[in-house]
């Protein structure tokens, strides 16, 4: 068989058929319908055994410390034989075949993983029992990967490397098993998805012939009952899913089938995985009559979860209430969950009486189930509440058995014969179907199905008339129909109780404006502002219409409705989870924009939402599908914001690329790939829409590029002109970088990969013609021997005319610059009164720690900047002197106090060579700043840390990281930051807070006399302020990685701000959450993340070879430390290990960027180490050698030698 073209499935025909035990089927889910194999019979050994004394306990630990036990099925004992029952079979004697399992038993899918655990093994008993695999018993490694997909392929990975499995299966969430079948392809082993979560919908695009999978498509799930629920209880539905992708394969085919009846799905309410607080999505449910049926997507304990609150609320009382996944889930944990549902889904429980199979498999898994310990039965409520495995603890048994049939066929021994595997499936079990595309296809037999369709269609007939029959008068107590149940009890009493404590513990309530609210508002406007309304605004007000809330980068707000004598009454309004952008790749810094009571968001994946402002509903999402293998992006996957006019939404993606998205609905217009990211390039900074013209700048300046600044037309995305932030020969400033006749070949080319990134959206003056912007460092940022000179226009300020790209003027902050002191802070243009005159200003916050003032005219100084003679080192090319601001720093100035291991310490623009000089780190970064005309103050973010710099020489590689630099963390300094007031007349501290963990990322000043900042401990502070006191703090739950904004809507004035974890020595934890808050809002603080870094210092226990890894985090894999060391999610595991002389220590990238392990002295550098790839040192000489990664200097690790 060649190469399918789409992706491998195992699924059940119909789930409302009681047959579905001798009728499911192996299927190529990669090659279209027409192209599935014939059906030949099932062998006889497929069918059931007789039950055993005792079952199997499955294991129950995460993950062991070694190789996971497998459990070993007991031999079958004498019973009644069943109709399909074999002759005895001898107990299989041959070599193993191992089945690594995937399950999740804890976690937030500890309910299903423990029905699919007990499903499993009851396949091993079985197939075991009737003489294994051809002779080779059935043995099971299982792993839990808590429902985390990163854990699944770290898991999976080893189960294949260390285990030696022959297959791999299980898997409960979407991610987990799409990541895992990508692995699979890598492993080249086959993998059985043992539940929906691979279903035809979402693994069209992860194809690969080595997966395959178990479920019904989502047609024969809600194909039998959609019409008759249409006709019954009317044709206006909503749908709550879970947000992941089996819920929007769930919510794309009931679209499709409501579609199909004539009815609509006006109401479509996403829920986060695994959400503890669903109040505020449920409340969000409309009452008023504009739906009538509300289909409830979800599984397990956030099945029940939302339940309860539909119940609380009364929900069910005024909405007929649809399900299809039963109470066998969760039957002694929430016994009360479904009253008041009407559930269309069926379990072997459901089956029609009599029939052999459903009932022997009934017997037999309770048999199993009750075997098993008290612990691994806490999920399920124990012992005396476990009825029968569900939907997802059958589907695991089907796809288990049908595994077993497709070895059986393929006389399967072991992985070396997998392509026999591969091939085996396909006329494995009996399938019937009867599509028109199938029919009349040469070489494929049919064999008759009149029985099999008449029983579909008689139970088909049989739901409908139990529908009819019961429709008419529901019980008050759940009753139990053969295929269907009807809950109709109102009865909530002991769920609410015992869920009510969960409930506040979250304390994220539901503000009470809510209940209704995504049926009475106002229709959204999805407005565009006009080139006038954008020219003359100068502040944000009611609206925040572009980046920074107005052309000119102020972030400050005329509003005044929340002010420095009520700041303290503010709460939350709502809180949106996005759903994208969620991992330790990602950070969250959006500046949302806000147009009529429409908000407009992107997420570190270039996903954009368009939210109500008022409720923060979700009004259309944008999907960028950009690639997710991108080891070049600099400084976490992010987008800073997008742009509006013209009846668009404006973006620039990782990839390269440039979209325009129809503001109404978020379909993509036109897109432009500007850049190759396999190259270097990405597009990180925000996006600026002005005069029908879009301005994004091009990140990549750590991979080598040339920076640019591009203005595209608004309507087609053509490119309307560029400008290189380093010069070509013969351009103004070319003359700064070496001759392209030098001698030297590296030196001759340095101006074509001179770096220059341009990070943030431009500020423009339409009044002037003049678009303003900063850039980044040279390249390659550390050493400066390869590129003598200037090195225009890197690390400065540079004004264009808008409409050309002309030149007209620029200043450097950093000349020569081989300290990573850029300026990627976005300019700030303001009007300010200079010795009695207004002047037209510029500011920019530089990494220096200094603010430079400039008249934006012309580029001069508007407070003195001196050309300070610096020390120097000719090895560097060391510029002879550096620009120095009068006024104040924000930032101290030198390392100061003695540093073991560093007996270098230096000042800034001390020179380095090989040997790293410890002095102060980057000052502002990213963060914009803001300008209040209130009070002349320019609030400016600062970072206090040190780093060791040293240079490296490297070869510059088209598509590889070109920094040349060996970066060493001091370990035991401490990590501060700084929030700082700048009179903007004088360059002087107006007041100013040190504070503990790393630099926040942006504020916004107000009418109202009030700064708000986002801290990465998550909290929102405001400050009044002229005087800087803290007024009011408010905990988000997550890291704050992006500048708060404020609008206003129907005269309610809010604070918002995006909440996604922060990356970085301060890692808390990732989040995809929006937050705003008002006067009125209802809504508590979450709970604190973890506590910020505020040293530099090794964690963890001295891991030696043999012993578990473990991680600080706790979170991490329980594998043994045979000598591999991993750099994923921006840090080192194990971070310290103990190692005999001579050992060789491998460096392996499982993330998703570029990592090095570099000596903090500078003796032993791995190089770059590329996403999966490693690299291999041997350590012969005892001591302790301390290491970090040389771009992420806050990942520490440390070796010792014995």
């Amino acid at each position: 068989m060649g190469r399918p073209t789409r992706m491998t499935s195992l699924r059940i025909p119909h789930r409302p058929v009681a047959m579905v035990m001798a009728a499911a089927w192996l299927v190529s889910a990669c090659s279209s319908p027409a192209a599935t194999p014939p059906a030949t019979t099932a062998p006889a050994a497929a069918a059931p055994t007789s039950a055993p004394t005792a079952a199997a306990k499955p294991t129950t630990a995460p993950a062991a410390t070694t190789a996971p036990a497998a459990t070993t099925a007991p031999a079958a004992t004498t019973a009644p034989a069943v109709t399909t029952a074999p002759a005895a079979a001898a107990a299989p004697t041959g070599t193993p075949i191992k089945v690594g399992v995937m399950d999740d038993v804890t976690g937030v899918g500890a309910i299903e993983g423990a029905l699919m655990r007990i499903s499993t093994d009851l396949v091993v008993q079985r197939t075991n029992a009737s003489g294994g695999i051809n002779g080779h018993p059935l043995q099971p490694v299982y792993v839990d990967p808590k429902g985390d997909a990163t854990q699944a392929i770290n898991l999976a990975t080893q189960l294949a490397q260390q285990d030696n499995v022959d297959v791999l299966a299980g898997g409960l969430f979407s991610p987990e098993c799409i990541g895992v079948s990508g692995l699979a392809e890598k492993l080249q082993l086959v993998y059985t998805s043992t539940n929906g979560c691979a279903s035809d919908v979402l693994t069209s695009k992860q194809c690969n012939k080595y997966t395959f999978r178990v479920y019904p498509a989502g047609r024969e799930t809600f194909d039998p009952t959609v019409k008759f629920e249409v006709q019954t209880y009317g044709g206006k539905w909503g749908i709550i899913y879970p947000d992941y992708a089996l819920g929007q394969s769930n919510l794309q085919t009931l679209q499709a089938a409501l579609q199909a009846n004539g009815a609509e799905l006006p109401v479509q309410i996403a829920v986060p995985l695994g959400e503890a607080n669903v109040t505020p999505y449920v409340t969000r449910i409309p009452t008023d009559g504009s739906i009538q049926v509300l289909q409830v997507s979800e599984t397990g304990t956030d099945l029940a979860r939302v339940m309860s609150v539909i119940q609380q609320f009364g929900i069910n009382q005024k909405l007929t209430i649809v399900t299809a996944l039963g109470k066998e889930s969760f039957a002694g944990v929430y016994p009360d969950a479904l009253n008041g549902a009407l559930i269309t889904g069926t379990r072997p429980s459901d089956g029609l009486p009599g029939n052999p199979d459903d009932a022997k498999y009934m017997q037999d898994w309770l048999a199993m189930a009750k075997g098993q310990d008290a612990d691994f039965l806490g999920p399920l409520g124990g012992a005396d509440h476990v009825t029968v495995g569900n939907n997802n603890g059958y589907n695991a048994y089907m796809s288990m058995m049908a595994l077993v049939q497709a070895m059986r066929k393929a006389n399967f021994s072991g992985k070396a014969d997998t392509d026999k595997l591969i091939s085996a499936p396909h006329h494995v079990l009996p399938v019937e179907d009867q599509r028109p595309e199938r029919r009349n296809r040469p070489n494929l037999r049919r064999r008759p199905v009149a029985t099999y369709r008449g029983l579909q269609n008689s139970i088909k007939r049989l739901l409908i008339d139990l529908l009819l029959r019961r429709a008419k008068r529901v019980p008050k107590k759940a009753s139990t129909l053969s295929a269907l149940f009807i809950f109709g009890g109102r009865n909530m009493r002991g769920l609410v109780q015992r869920l009510a404590a969960a409930i506040v513990a979250v304390v994220l309530l539901v503000p009470s404006s809510t209940l209704a609210q995504s049926q009475t508002q106002p229709s959204p406007s999805f407005r565009s502002p006009a080139d006038q309304e954008l020219a003359q605004t100068k502040s944000g007000a009611e609206n925040w219409i572009t980046y920074g809330g107005a052309l000119n980068n102020e972030r400050y707000s005329t509003l005044d409705q929340i002010n420095t004598s009520n700041v303290s009454q503010l709460r939350g309004a709502f809180l949106t989870r996005l759903g994208s952008g969620r991992g330790s790749k990602y950070i969250f810094e959006a500046d949302p924009l806000v147009i009529d009571g429409v908000m407009y968001v992107p997420t570190g994946n270039d996903d954009v939402f368009a939210l109500d402002a008022r409720t923060g509903r979700k009004l259309w999402e944008y999907s960028s599908d950009i690639p997710q293998t991108n080891d070049l992006i600099c400084c976490g996957w992010d987008n800073r914001g997008v742009a509006a006019g013209q009846g668009m939404i404006f973006t620039g993606q990782l990839d390269g690329s440039f979209v325009g998205l129809d503001q109404k609905s978020g379909k993509l217009l036109w897109r432009t790939q500007l850049e190759d990211y396999h190259d270097g390039y990405s597009i990180t900074g925000a996006t600026r829409y002005f005069d029908g013209m879009v301005f994004t700048g091009m990140s990549g300046s750590e991979n080598g590029i040339r920076g640019r600044l591009y203005a595209l037309d608004a309507r087609s995305g053509k490119e309307l002109w560029r400008f290189y932030t380093v010069p070509a020969p013969g351009d103004i400033g070319g003359d700064t970088w070496p001759s392209p006749n030098d001698p030297d070949a590296v030196k001759a080319q340095a101006y074509t990969h001179g770096g220059g990134t341009v990070w943030q959206a431009p500020a423009i003056d339409p009044e002037l013609g003049m678009i303003y912007f900063s850039t980044g460092n040279a390249g390659p940022d550390y050493d400066g021997s390869v590129r003598p000179g200037d090195n225009l226009f890197t690390a400065s300020i540079v004004a264009l005319d808008y409409r050309t790209g002309q030149y007209k003027w620029h200043f450097q902050e950093v000349h020569h610059d081989i300290w990573d002191y850029d300026a990627p802070s976005p300019v700030v243009l303001f009007d300010q009164m200079y010795n009695g005159q207004l002047r037209k200003g510029l500011s920019e916050p530089g990494k220096t720690g200094w603010v430079y003032y400039l008249d934006r005219t012309n580029g001069q100084p508007l407070i003195s900047i001196n050309e300070q003679a610096v020390g120097q080192e000719p090895r560097m090319a060391t510029a002879a002197t550096q620009p120095v601001p009068v006024g104040d720093k924000f930032v101290k100035d030198c390392a100061t106090d003695p540093i073991p291991g560093f007996p270098l310490l230096g000042c800034m623009f001390d020179p380095f060579y090989d040997l790293p000089v410890v002095m102060p780190g980057s000052a502002s970064n990213w963060s914009p700043s803001s300008f209040d005309p209130q009070t002349g103050y320019t609030y400016v973010m600062g970072g206090e840390n040190l780093t060791g710099r040293a240079m490296r020489p490297e070869e510059f590689v088209l598509g590889k990281r070109y920094t040349a630099g060996a970066n060493v963390t001091p370990l035991d300094q401490p990590i501060l930051n700084t929030i700082s007031a700048m009179d903007s007349r004088t360059n002087r501290i107006a007041w100013q807070h040190e504070l503990p963990g790393d630099r926040s990322y942006g504020v916004v000043s107000t009418a109202g006399g009030l700064l708000f900042k986002g801290q990465v401990d998550g909290n929102l502070v405001a400050y009044d302020a002229r005087t800087g006191d803290e007024l009011w703090k408010f905990q988000t739950g997550w890291g704050i990685s992006a500048p708060p904004m404020t609008y206003s809507v129907d005269g309610v004035q809010y604070v918002a701000v995006a909440s996604g974890g922060n990356r970085g020595g301060v890692m808390t934890v990732d989040g995809d959450a929006v937050w705003a808050f008002s006067l009125n809002g209802t809504v508590d603080e979450a709970p604190s993340p973890p506590p910020v870094q505020t040293k530099t210092s090794l964690g963890g226990p001295l891991v030696k070879l043999g012993q578990p890894v473990g991680r600080v985090d706790t979170q991490g894999l329980d594998r043994a430390f045979e000598g591999s060391i991993d750099t994923a999610d921006y840090s080192f595991t194990p971070v310290r290990v103990s190692v005999p002389a001579g050992t060789t220590l491998t460096w392996s990238n499982s993330g998703a960027v570029i990592h090095t392990a570099t000596a903090s002295n500078g003796a032993w550098d791995t190089g770059d180490i590329p996403a999966g790839g490693a690299v291999q040192l041997t350590f012969d000489t005892p001591g302790t050698y301390t290491y970090n990664c040389s771009p992420h200097p806050w990942m520490l690790g440390q070796i010792v030698v014995t």
